[in-house]
């Protein structure tokens, strides 16, 4: 199908089209001029989905088809049994003639939307109460109101909701009927919008319950609003009382012989002086070419086979997704990277890659290994959307080149007021899902640096917001600077210029293997 979707757009205006990491990027046939100054127009091989960065115009083939007023026949995948159906606000609900597939597009084409997605943006610019209901009838109940609401097809199908940013709508209310599978929607949805207040039945009320079942039995169809208004569960409402001993409960029930974190089994004495990787703000400093990307990469995969259960997403904002991948290949190998992109002859090496190749494939399809690069991620709204894509599982991320996200400009545009917006961005994202976030970030260039004397926080390019908001900074260097450069498997310092996790504050040692990316710690006893 991939060759399907490049030659039709290929045929149909979009110019130069190549392939630019996981994508395929060329110039965009909706505008004359040439936006930035770069392809703006991004495809997607395996969905056919596209989006210009230019015009801000995208969708799926279809959508093409209209803007481009090409047949829908033309198009990859076409199918004449589907058939639409138009509501009041044009967003349109499709399901093929056996109804296996069912989810509604807006009339700009995005699949996968929420039921009424105009409301969305009427939320936003007028910053309006939004209501999150369960099917169209009830969004229809609450529109009529006069009051902002938008649907799911059903309690089990939440992927339109949970493609939307809801960031900026600070009223949101979640309406989803009285039964066991909109009561698990409410939880899911609460994960994603934790500010947002629950409509709590009372009790009595019939199972399967909903909005318009409330609003046909209500004697005053005018003071109905109020009525339900009442039912409204908000989150400031919580029993301190009760959570103060669910916490003590937990804190009984935790093996004091385990960390408080996630553990680690390549990075013992890191385990062991933060108890763990806990949810925060973590920062890895060094120079250029000194190893942040595989002290990164290795701790990465370090985390994803110790813990079974967690899930990581590597945004790589520095290098693009098959340099990662073959680092991956690498550290799980022990084969040179550039050794493992040619023919092996040996059976040995043949074997250990085939095999490393099965088990990241296998975490893949289980959906526990995530990698994104510039191409798939540009701004930190990106980077949030994926995390709320996977927020039912437990889940750390890492952001490898932090000062390569693209942040909204700021009204002073400079360096220092865009660093301030990623710094508290990413701390907003450690503080709103309660996950690790584990960024590498440059040195500050300093042609009066003493490369003898070891790294300090000040370091750090515009340190103050990042200083001020990281949980851990590690810094990176050399222990021999004179003979790093030619030396295959250096020793690196590992220095806690930060630590808010545990009281240590020391230095550690690891080497690094060149050749495979490998990062081992050295000389360690005791802990965990």
């Amino acid at each position: 199908m991939e060759g399907d979707y490049i030659r039709f757009y290929t045929t149909h205006g979009v110019e130069d089209l190549k392939k630019a990491g996981s994508q395929y990027t060329g110039w965009c046939p909706f505008h004359a001029d040439k936006g930035h100054g770069r392809p703006g127009f991004s495809v997607n091989p395996s969905s056919g989905l596209w989006y210009c960065h230019s015009c801000q115009k995208g969708g799926s083939v279809f959508s093409f088809c209209k803007e481009a007023n090409i047949p829908m026949t033309e198009a990859p995948g076409y199918d004449p049994s589907f058939r639409r159906y138009t509501y009041t606000t044009g967003t349109k609900k499709k399901h093929t003639t056996d109804k296996t597939s069912v989810y509604w597009e807006t009339p700009q084409g995005n699949d996968k939307a929420p039921y009424n997605p105009e409301a969305l943006e009427e939320a936003r610019a007028n910053k309006q109460r939004l209501w999150i209901c369960e099917g169209e009838k009830d969004t229809e109940t609450i529109h009529s109101l006069g009051e902002l609401a938008i649907g799911t097809p059903s309690a089990t199908d939440l992927k339109g909701i949970e493609r939307v940013n809801f960031r900026e709508i600070e009223n949101i209310v979640l309406a989803m009927d009285n039964d066991a599978a909109g009561k698990s929607a409410t939880q899911s949805l609460r994960k994603i919008i934790p500010w947002a207040g629950v409509i709590k039945w009372p009790k009595g009320k019939t199972e399967g319950y909903d909005v318009t079942d409330c609003y046909n039995e209500a004697s005053d169809k005018g003071t109905f609003l109020k009525t339900l208004e009442a039912y409204i569960e908000t989150p400031e409402e919580q029993d301190l009382s009760d959570y103060i001993q669910e916490k003590i409960a937990l804190y009984q029930n935790r093996d004091p012989n385990k960390p408080l974190g996630y553990s680690l089994k390549k990075f013992k004495a890191l385990q062991r002086n933060i108890d763990g990787v806990q949810p925060g703000l973590y920062i890895v400093g060094a120079d250029t070419s000194i190893g942040k990307t595989s002290f990164m990469t290795n701790l990465f995969l370090d985390l994803i086979e110790t813990n079974e259960d967690l899930t990581g997403i590597y945004f790589s904002l520095d290098d693009n997704k098959e340099i990662i991948l073959n680092r991956f290949l690498a550290i799980g190998t022990n084969i040179p990277i550039n050794q493992l992109q040619k023919k092996l002859i040996n059976k040995d090496q043949q074997f250990q890659l085939s095999n490393e190749a099965d088990f990241l494939s296998r975490l893949s399809k289980e959906r526990r290994l995530f990698i994104y690069d510039q191409s798939e991620i540009q701004n930190a709204t990106d980077l949030e959307n994926s995390i709320q894509l996977n927020l039912r599982r437990k889940l750390f991320v890492v952001v490898d080149g932090l000062f390569n996200l693209d942040i909204e400009e700021t009204t002073e545009g400079s360096l220092r007021a865009k660093n301030i917006e990623r710094a508290n961005a990413l701390k907003r994202l450690v503080d709103v899902y309660r996950i690790p976030v584990i960024c590498t970030a440059e040195l500050r260039k300093n042609d009066k640096k003493d490369s003898k004397k070891p790294p300090v926080l000040d370091d750090i390019m515009e340190t103050g917001k990042f200083k001020y908001n990281a949980n851990l900074v590690l810094l990176l260097y050399p222990d021999n600077p004179e003979e790093y450069d030619t030396q295959e498997s250096p020793t690196l310092n590992v220095k806690y210029a930060k630590n808010k996790l545990s009281h240590y504050r020391g230095t550690d040692k690891v080497t690094f293997n060149r050749l495979c990316s490998q990062i081992r710690e050295q000389d360690f006893s005791g802990g965990y």
